[in-house]
């Protein structure tokens, strides 16, 4: 993420842990830059636990907590933001996060998303139709590429259906 803020004095990012689905537990920790926290929730999942690891590029001159929010303050008018999620533990989705983004240009991360997902759109090649059909398609193509998803750590590690956590050696 990358936040632009107008001149404040606020210069407020908010974590809302509530948005959703119902909240069974939850908890935060910040350690200098960066929060680790997990939320455990019932919706579509009957008990789905994300991990997450966010690093902030500036450092927290303020914080609060409200129930399942809180509020993080900075004194800069910009600040870059990398998450990573974990199914297995803080650690994780701080490993997973340093992994896939290990530097802080925003505009590099946008743009190697961009050709990532034009190589994976252009293997299917369609002529003829509308513009709007075409963008149907591709939409289409789009949606079906972004699930299923792969839900485990960079080092293997997921957390199965009986809750226990596995590691996987010759599979995704």
């Amino acid at each position: 993420h990358r936040y632009t803020f107008a001149s404040t004095n606020e210069a407020n990012i908010i974590l809302d842990l509530a948005h959703r689905d119902k909240v069974l537990d939850s908890g935060l920790k910040i350690e200098g830059k960066t929060v680790l926290g997990w939320r455990r929730s019932q919706a579509w999942a009957r008990d789905q636990v994300v991990y997450f690891a966010i690093e902030f590029s500036e450092p927290i001159i303020k914080h609060g907590f409200d129930e399942l929010r809180a509020w993080f303050r900075f004194d800069a008018r910009t600040v870059v933001v990398k998450v990573g999620i974990s199914a297995v533990s803080t650690d994780g989705a701080l490993r997973n996060l340093r992994a896939e983004i290990d530097h802080w240009d925003f505009d590099k991360v946008r743009s190697d998303a961009a050709a990532a997902w034009n190589r994976e759109l252009s293997k299917i090649r369609v002529t003829g139709g509308t513009d709007a059909q075409l963008t149907n398609f591709y939409t289409g193509l789009y949606h079906a590429m972004t699930a299923p998803n792969i839900f485990m750590d960079v080092d293997g590690q997921y957390r199965g259906r009986d809750f226990k956590i596995h590691k996987a050696t010759d599979f995704t």
